[in-house]
């Protein structure tokens, strides 16, 4: 069987080749969402834990809440969303 690298490897190495980086972005905004998520499922460990915040702007009006979104710039169809994120495998604290 072939050695299939894990993602963090990838993108450890992605992050030290800022152009290899962009280019990882680019074809992942592009790919099929099924396909994604087949890659997802093969790359990563079979747990997956995440946590999302919701932070509302407590000076704003009670009839027009501001909540903080942050831009992702590997989400192609809506990059601005909730916060949040996923543990990496071993991560105990």
């Amino acid at each position: 069987m072939a050695y299939i690298p894990s993602l963090d490897t990838m993108l450890e190495l992605a992050e030290k080749v800022p152009r290899l980086y962009n280019i990882i972005i680019q074809i992942w905004k592009h790919t099929p969402p099924r396909l994604q998520n087949v890659l997802l499922r093969r790359l990563n460990p079979s747990l997956i834990l995440g946590a999302l915040a919701v932070i509302i702007d407590p000076y704003s009006e009670k009839d027009d809440p501001k909540v903080l979104l942050g831009y992702h710039s590997y989400r192609s169809r809506q990059p601005w969303a909730l916060l949040g994120g996923a543990l990496k495998n071993g991560i105990r604290k």
